[in-house]
């Protein structure tokens, strides 16, 4: 399917609230796309009567090096 894209991702953490109805992981990515694109991401989760979902997300790309 055109359009796809395979992404890495690589969790270095996560926490969960206190009154254990939200919780957060982040971490880095790598997007295997052309040009790749890498960075670090944050994951927000909400707790709900059938499991966790996913209600924000936010990805950071990191500077390509310099030549």
């Amino acid at each position: 399917m055109s359009g796809d894209v395979t992404t890495f991702l690589q969790p270095q953490g996560s926490r969960v609230a206190r009154a254990g109805d939200l919780s957060y992981t982040y971490g880095t990515y790598l997007s295997a796309q052309n040009p790749a694109d890498q960075g670090g991401y944050l994951h927000v989760w909400q707790q709900e009567a059938c499991g966790w979902r996913l209600v924000a997300e936010v990805l950071t790309p990191t500077a390509p090096p310099k030549p």
